[in-house]
């Protein structure tokens, strides 16, 4: 169930910037307490692990593309 559960986190569309959603899923993520049920808590941490490694992704790409659009180098 955790599994399925887990995979609802990753975004298919929506408004906003999929950074900021993956932000979101993530600080969501952050405050589920299975502190009762240790046998989700390496799933938790992996699952932690792949939203934060979106989050990093995707605000790169998105900071890439508004360099390439403003003509900017921050």
């Amino acid at each position: 169930m955790f599994k399925e559960t887990a995979s609802r986190l990753f975004p298919r569309g929506g408004v906003g910037s999929l950074s900021s959603q993956y932000e979101a899923r993530l600080r969501l993520l952050g405050q589920l307490d299975l502190s009762d049920m240790p046998a989700l808590a390496a799933p938790l941490v992996r699952a932690k692990d792949a939203l934060q490694k979106e989050v990093d992704a995707w605000r790169s790409r998105e900071t890439e593309q508004n360099r390439a659009c403003s003509g900017r180098f921050e």
